[in-house]
């Protein structure tokens, strides 16, 4: 039941947020990253599929604006509804991991409820996470053969699909696959004194240093495409933008919420 409301919902969040752009007259690439950003993972869905579909900075931009807004308020907004309505722990869990966009944002939203909706509100996201790879491929295939059609139609249309998907989504998937199996090793540095000082835990793993890294770099990313935005270029959009990120958004958990319920 879950995992067909995670696919679900996914697919709900994207057609939702490439509907409501077309009817609100907004660009169609900003719609569809809104919704991958709404429907899988936020940030990193968004700049995994912009390069797919020939996005500008000012689309990538914008649809992490938008999708990082109603992301934060789905985070605070969640828990109080799920207190509201007497929700269980489990299904508030997988309601939060189903309809919450950013990974941190899920988290927080399901243990900010109960300890037993946070895991599980962290199990529902992984496995959205894990679909990002799959989506990718499929959105490559697509409209590579949408745009790459030859003037003659008794050509057959050559599509290099190991080309398609850019690398760091194979990383994304190669490292998911270690972790799942367990290959990733298990060590654990103990920083110096001095190093402590600065609020570094007394053991430092490996999977922590990488997950710190990886934050750093999407953060200098962020702020190196920001620096190439037209401010004025946004102004004239932003609000279209908003509106289909909350339509997106409240879709998404109604949406969710009613699968959870009948589901589980």
């Amino acid at each position: 039941g879950a995992l067909a409301t995670i696919i679900g919902c996914i697919g709900i969040a994207m057609l939702s947020a490439v509907y409501l752009g077309k009817l609100l007259g907004l660009g169609k690439r900003v719609a569809l990253l809104i919704g991958v950003g709404t429907g899988i993972c936020g940030n990193s869905a968004i700049v995994a599929v912009a390069p797919l579909i020939d996005s500008d900075d000012e689309d990538l931009v914008l649809s992490v604006g938008t999708v990082n807004l109603f992301g934060l308020i789905a985070m605070l907004v969640l828990p109080a509804i799920g207190s509201m309505i007497n929700i269980s722990d489990n299904a508030f869990g997988i309601w939060a991991g189903t309809s919450v966009h950013a990974v941190p944002q899920a988290v927080a939203a399901g243990y900010a409820f109960s300890l037993e909706a946070g895991t599980m509100a962290t199990l529902a996201k992984l496995v959205r996470v894990a679909l990002l790879a799959p989506l990718v491929c499929v959105l490559a295939i697509y409209y590579a053969r949408r745009h790459s059609a030859p003037t003659d139609r008794s050509m057959p249309v050559v599509v290099h699909y190991a080309r398609l998907v850019p690398w760091f989504v194979w990383g994304f998937a190669a490292m998911a696959t270690l972790g799942t199996l367990g290959l990733i090793p298990t060590m654990v540095f103990s920083p110096t004194e001095s190093v402590r000082s600065w609020g570094i835990p007394e053991s430092v793993s490996l999977t922590m240093v990488a997950a710190w890294c990886g934050k750093m770099l999407l953060i200098w990313a962020m702020a190196a495409i920001g620096l190439e935005v037209n401010v004025r270029v946004l102004g004239g959009v932003s609000g279209k933008a908003l509106l289909c990120g909350l339509g997106a958004s409240v879709i998404l958990g109604a949406v969710s919420l009613l699968l959870v319920l009948i589901l589980t």
